[in-house]
């Protein structure tokens, strides 16, 4: 973060493997004229104990409001967590991206040294918004929606309704798809590397959920 130079009113940090599939205009909009982070909340809790982290840097331990997107889909403990979010889709403005580039680099050289785990940009992200009193917003599974089949239900009980139940009425509605779930149909690394494969994917008949919206982004660019 700290080798960039901020130009536009409105930075996005994307992962290589996202791709828009709708507008963010309105969004856009929000973020240029606003101080806080924008994120999605991370599916689960990184490999190491993000509590402990959080209390090494002496950030207090509470209850953010923050629930792990993967919560009544996945599993149903833990539910809350701080603001740790994927870093496949962060928004944010002009000023807030400048100030970040000064606060993160610390943090993540911190959690590297300390508490090495395959998702320590995105920890490290997590403790720059608390040490340094970012405001944030969290953003819903639009910006943030997997390519992997979308299973169906397999947790019952009232919350686990009313996640399934959201996850369905986001599907209508997907900004951002995240081409990170390695499927039958589609995986990035054996795929990604030639337009053939590519054409051969958007060929496919019968995809469903996440694979089905990828299909349709690519058909746009072939």
């Amino acid at each position: 973060m700290r080798a960039y130079e901020f130009k536009s009113d409105v930075v996005l940090f994307m992962d290589a493997d996202t791709v828009v599939y709708g507008p963010l205009t309105e969004l856009a909009r929000e973020v240029a004229t606003s101080d806080m982070i924008f994120g999605w909340p991370a599916w689960q809790a990184p490999g190491v104990d993000l509590n402990e982290v959080l209390a090494a840097r002496g950030c207090a331990l509470k209850d953010w409001g923050v629930t792990y997107s993967g919560y009544g889909l996945a599993f149903l403990s833990p539910k809350s967590c701080p603001p740790y979010f994927n870093f496949g889709f962060i928004a944010m403005s002009n000023g807030v991206a400048r100030r970040a580039a000064r606060d993160y680099p610390p943090e993540l050289d911190f959690v590297v040294a300390n508490f090495p785990d395959w998702f320590a940009s995105q920890i490290a992200l997590c403790l720059m918004i608390l040490r340094n009193n970012y405001a944030f917003r969290t953003l819903d599974m639009r910006y943030n929606f997997g390519n992997g089949d979308f299973p169906g239900q397999i947790l019952s009980g009232p919350e686990a309704d009313a996640a399934f139940a959201r996850a369905i009425a986001l599907y209508e509605d997907v900004r951002i798809v995240h081409y990170c779930a390695a499927t039958e149909a589609f995986n990035k690394s054996r795929d990604m590397g030639s337009w053939e494969r590519i054409t051969r994917f958007c060929e496919m008949e019968g995809l469903v959920s996440g694979n089905a919206l990828l299909q349709k982004a690519f058909k746009k660019l072939l």
